[in-house]
This record gives structure tokens, sequence and C-alpha cells, in this order.
């Protein structure tokens, strides 16, 4: 999910005191135009797999040139190598066509005029070629998997009035994996990117992510979607925001003149109105067909139960191994049933807090309260201390980050390598005053948070409003001398947390060389190779500075296999 535009969250908050039904009979139309769109997509997700892939027309779904079959395990560039002359063969195959004007074909270009001969312009068809990999074995797990929470999350959205079919939107969003964790941050089954998650009260530290807790998350998505709503006043429009972004889809009604989501698709041309935000709408009733009659289109279905579960405050500070013990429950439960618990927690038995509300499977009242009498005997846990964020006015060197033990096969020195090309300088400006460097994925929200102070404040020390800041930009912090080793600390553990969580899901597998073009952007490069900024520039020598000419090695990314 990618969102652009800033919400002012006491205007969402008083938005949403009102009951209005946002539901209605026609709440997703579907036009001609769209249909061949959504039977698509319906194919993607039910009839090819992981390892197979449609080569199709990018504008024109109907246009289906066939399928091919790739080891999904290969490494991105020999994926790419095999789709690349597939797609050679198919423009090879559409030039005999249009050089012999659809006559006296082959019985093989007979078949595949057919498909084409509806299209005036036959040479658009020709660099117009797109593969996109299948997804059934993905969507089949994810009916599967989603019954977890699926009647929790229908009664949230009944509750707040919005029509039933949203469920099924994290069928498109993550295939229901409650685990799911994008190249670029995005995480969860509604995929909240970190920025969106704060925006919409999702707690965010060293041990706790609420973008993975599948209750919290649907909250927030469903106040986000409803605020898209009150804004467009249309379904269609409001669940392409969800991807687009809201100002996105303002801007491309504003320039068609028209709030007819086929015709924006048709005639809007904005930069960043790509192929996934055209078929956002589109993959999304795919899913709702899908969904609601799953056994049409899968056999076998294993339906997982629901998981009902319960919530206790922790009485103290105990450890995931002490919390086990006393309510003898294994990790895997442990971990199941507390998904808004980053994997670290369970990896390094890291300590809770007193009075986090941990979730368990549920029990009778009786049960409870002699393991609650339990947890409160056990000795509080008191983890071994460590010095290793000093509170010094210059750059840390040494973070000793842990190095995630899924099969991301990296090094603590290149883990290092990566916490260490962030600048953390802190100069002292006066006592209490200090100023720092903007850097990647900081807002103001996180130095409120890290300082325990108001935005306003923030903003009236910096003489102006900083609701917006850019990566670079200095700003001053009102923090106190004794508080300098915790906002580091803070600050740091932050990152590392954001580092750590893309090397338990992906590797990085190489590199290539990429030479700048006049234009390219940081931006459109880490867009455009789906991958996070932070990576990107851990491989520049300059920064994030460009200059045309310049070669730059761009990393190839692989999801590692136990995700797929």
């Amino acid at each position: 999910m990618r969102i652009t535009s800033f919400v002012v969250f006491t205007a969402i908050c008083y938005m949403l005191a009102g009951q209005i039904s946002l539901a209605a009979e026609s709440d997703f139309p579907v036009d001609d135009f769209l249909r061949p769109r959504i039977d698509f997509w319906k194919k993607v997700y039910t009839e090819i797999s992981i390892d197979e892939w449609f080569l199709h027309d990018m504008d024109d779904l109907s246009i289906i040139y066939g399928s091919v079959s790739v080891d999904h395990t290969l490494s991105p560039r020999m994926r790419t190598r095999i789709l690349n002359e597939k797609k050679k063969d198919v423009q090879g195959q559409l030039k005999k066509i249009i050089l012999n004007k659809g006559q006296n074909l082959s019985p093989a270009l007979a078949e595949l005029f057919k498909k084409i001969e509806h299209v005036k312009n036959l040479d658009r068809l020709m660099y117009n070629i797109r593969t996109q990999q299948g997804m059934s074995d993905k969507f089949k797990r994810g009916i599967e998997t989603s019954t977890k929470y699926l009647e929790k999350i229908e009664n949230i959205i009944e509750r707040e009035g919005l029509p039933r079919e949203i469920m099924f939107l994290p069928h498109v969003e993550s295939s229901f994996d409650y685990t799911a964790y994008s190249k670029v941050g995005a995480a969860g089954v509604w995929q909240f990117m970190r920025s969106t998650g704060r925006l919409y009260r999702l707690k965010q530290t060293y041990i706790i992510d609420e973008r993975r807790d599948p209750m919290l998350a649907t909250e927030a998505a469903i106040h986000l979607l409803k605020y898209n709503y009150s804004k467009v006043q249309s379904w269609p429009l409001a669940v392409t925001a969800y991807n687009f972004g809201l100002m996105g889809i303002e801007r491309a009604v504003a320039a068609t003149k028209t709030s007819s989501l086929s015709e924006i698709i048709k005639n809007y041309d904005g930069r960043r109105f790509g192929f996934a935000s055209k078929n956002f709408y589109v993959s999304f009733i795919a899913a709702v067909e899908i969904a609601k009659n799953p056994e049409k289109y899968f056999k076998n279905l294993q339906m997982a139960p629901a998981i009902d579960f319960m919530q206790v405050a922790l009485p103290k500070s105990l450890a995931m191994s002490q919390i086990g013990k006393v309510l003898e429950l294994d990790m895997s439960t442990l971990r199941e049933y507390n998904l808004s618990l980053r994997p670290i927690v369970f990896e390094r038995d890291i300590a809770l807090p007193a009075n986090f509300g941990l979730k368990v499977p549920r029990m009778s009242k009786e049960v409870l309260i002699a393991l609650d009498k339990k947890m409160s005997e056990a000795e509080e846990f008191k983890p071994i201390s460590k010095k290793i964020f000093e509170p010094v006015i210059q750059k840390m060197e040494n973070t000793s980050m842990v190095v995630p033990s899924a099969e991301s096969a990296i090094t603590q020195t290149k883990f290092d390598d990566y916490i260490n090309s962030y600048n953390f300088n802190i100069v002292k400006v006066e006592q209490d005053l200090y100023k720092i460097s903007v850097e990647i994925d900081e807002t103001p929200g996180h130095y409120a948070d890290w300082l325990v102070t108001q935005l306003a404040t923030l903003s009236k020390l910096n003489g102006r409003s900083i609701r917006r800041i850019n990566l670079g930009e200095t700003i001053l912090l009102p923090i106190k001398d004794e508080k300098i080793s915790s906002f580091n600390k803070q600050r740091v553990e932050y990152h590392q947390s954001i580092i750590e969580d893309f090397f338990n899901n992906y590797r990085v597998a190489g590199s290539f060389d990429y030479k700048v073009r006049s234009g390219d952007s940081v931006s459109r490069i880490i867009t455009k190779n789906d991958i996070p900024m932070w990576l990107l520039r851990s491989y520049m020598k300059t920064g994030v500075q460009l200059s045309a000419g310049e070669v730059i090695k761009i990393p190839v990314i692989e999801e590692i296999s136990s995700k797929l």
C-alpha cells in the first residue's frame, strides 16, 4: 500500500464519529471495460502457479499470448533473461503477422492472430508485452489461512458500515500472509508502510510493530478506506487510493474531469499511475469473486480454524521464555497469537514491559487467575546491561546489531556496514538543545515519540511547521543532556529493526552496474528496482547524490525460500 497524502488524524476521528452506512447495492460496479481485466486476474489467481508466467499485453488484458514455466527459485537475473527471450519470441510472431497483414499465416500464427485481430494498431503490440507471475498457490494458501481472523475482520467492517467485500482486500495486498513484509517495508496483511502506520496510531518500537496485528491493522485500514470514501464518494476510487494514494486519485479525477475509474484508466497519463495502480481495483474484484466461492476454483481446501484469543496484562516485565514456561505454551503458539511482536523478541528472548497486553488461547477464568498469580511470583526479568549507545556528539560507530537468524547469510560486518551508512551525527547547540540531520524513514512523529513531546513544540523550536521534512535536512531538537543516550538508542534501534526485518525476509543475491541517465533520481531508481533506499545508499559512494553518466551498483534482492 502506498499513501502519498497527509491526513490530519484528529480530522479523521471527527469524521469517523458518524455511523452512517457507506455500503450500498452497487458499491463495486463492473463495466465492459473492466470485466476482461477482472477475468485476467482471476486466471492469475487460480490457473498458474508462482513457477508460471503469463505473457500478455500491458493495456489489453484480454490478450494473453501464452504462459511459460520458470522456476521461482532461479535468480532474478536468470528469470528476467528467460522471460525476455520469450518476449522476443512473441515479438517475432507479431512481426510476421504484421508483415503478412494477417494473411497466409501458419496455423500457430493464425491462432495468435485471432487473439489480436480486434486491435486497430497492431504495431503498438510489439513493445507492449508484459509478464505476470502466477499466484494460484499463494492465493489458495491465503484462502485457507484467512479464516483465522476473517470473521473478526468482517465484524469490524460491519460495525463501521463499510461494504462486506472490503474484508477480502488483504488477498490482494498480502495473500492473507500474516507475516508479510515487502521489500520496501510494508508489513502485515494490510501492508501498511511505517509512516502510514504511525498516522493511524499503529505503535512501532524495537519490539512491537502493530502493523502486523490483524485486528489493529484492520481498524486502521478501515479508517483509511472510510476517509478515502468520504473524499471521493466512490468505492472504486477509494479502493484504488489505498494503493495509489488519495492525492493521486484526486489529481486523476481533476485531470480527466470524471469519477469513472474506467475513464481514468483509459485517459489519465500521470507518471506514477502505472500498471499496479490501474489494476488494483480489478484485482480486488477478482479476489472478491473467488473468495466468495472458493470451492469453484480450488480443490481440497483446508481452512484454518479461527483464532480464539484473550488478552492478559503482564503483571511485570517478563521474557518470552519465562512467559512460555508459566503459561505452558511453546514459542510457536505465543508467536502465532502475538503477531505484533517482532521476530527478534522470540529469537533473543527479549523482555516485554509490565502491562503489555499478551494474547493467549482462550482459557477459563479460574485457570487465568492461577496463571496470573504464577507470573506475579516469577522473578522480574533483568537483561544484562551492555553499554552500546554512547551519549556522544558524533557518529556512532558500534551499534552491535544482531544478525537475523534466517537464511539471509549476512555477516555481522556487512550488517554493521548498513547501519554505519546512516548519519547519526548529533551536534550540541546549547544546553538541552541539539541539531540532527534527518535520516531515511524518519518523520517528525518519530522525534516527538522518542522525546515524549508534541509536534507543535518541535515546530515552534524550529520556527516553522515541521510536519514535512526532507532527507538530509537539519532540524533542532529539545533533548535534555541526560537523555541523549536514550534518544540515540531509540533512533538506532528504529533503523536496526528495519534492516533486521528486511533480512529476515530477503537476501541480497548480488548486484549489477547501472549507468545513471539524465533525469534519473534515487526515488525513480528504487521504485523501478523495488528496493529500499537505505539498501541502495549503502552501495553508493556519493550517498544519494546522482550525476548523469555515473555508474552505480544496484543490489539484486531475492525472497528467502522459507517465505515462498
